[in-house]
């Protein structure tokens, strides 16, 4: 996808959770937490941009998560890599946002979804994970990455692409035709 600036924009979203420990009726956290699942993180949308913001301005300034590309084709022509959060469908996803001098292939998209999936295993999965959202219900700690089988990590296109094929398969089934 091409901005109005001539640059490529490719956007690729992962599902985000967060888990809370709750205060007790006397302002003490619990021990145990519950897992919020990404509709419930709605509400906390702007504090989870600004942490997010936050660590990827210490690991890499304003070009993000550049400072981890390691093919040189990469790295000549992709300009910032720039995590964040968004709302999509009622749910909070983790974006990364890459913005490119040029078309993006699909070998290097594939690359980029690899390196930004060891991310968020790895270094800056871990970085957002300790960082601490202070709620009206307690501690929040954002999970980036999880193994359960719904997780993904795909370009927008193809998230979207699938949403809507779901939603006509879902009107098909339920005995709305097209």
């Amino acid at each position: 996808m091409y901005g109005s600036d001539g640059i490529t924009v490719l956007r690729v979203f992962s599902p985000l959770t967060g888990d809370i420990y709750k205060k007790d009726e006397v302002g003490k956290l619990q021990v145990k937490y519950e897992q919020m699942p990404m509709e419930g993180l709605c509400d906390y949308l702007q504090d989870i941009q600004q942490a997010i913001q936050c660590e990827y301005l210490e690991i890499g300034g304003a070009n993000g998560m550049t400072v981890y590309l390691e093919q040189k084709n990469l790295k000549r022509k992709i300009l910032t890599m720039i995590p964040s959060a968004e709302l999509w469908d009622n749910r909070l996803w983790s974006v990364l946002e890459i913005r490119s001098t040029e078309t993006i292939t699909k070998e290097e998209e594939a690359a980029l979804i690899d390196m930004w999936e060891k991310q968020l295993t790895g270094d800056f999965g871990d970085r957002i994970l300790l960082h601490t959202i202070s709620t009206d219900q307690g501690e929040l700690y954002l999970n980036l990455w999880n193994d359960s089988e719904e997780f993904v990590i795909c370009p927008e296109a193809e998230l979207k692409r699938t949403h809507s094929m779901n939603g006509i398969e879902e009107m098909q089934l339920t005995g709305l035709q097209m």
